[in-house]
């Protein structure tokens, strides 16, 4: 579970999710682009490019 716990919580919805619950699929999916660019002989990508 990644979530950044705070007091901050939106509510947009009736059923919404929490910003920080998209950090998850994110970082799975800049881990996957950066492992292809890695097999490719490319650079993988930077936490400021995902960011």
């Amino acid at each position: 579970m990644v979530r950044w716990l705070d007091y901050n919580d939106t509510w947009l919805a009736a059923e919404w999710g929490h910003p920080s619950d998209n950090l998850g699929g994110i970082l799975a999916v800049a881990d996957y682009i950066s492992q292809k660019n890695i097999s490719q002989g490319q650079a993988p990508l930077t936490m400021r490019a995902v960011l």
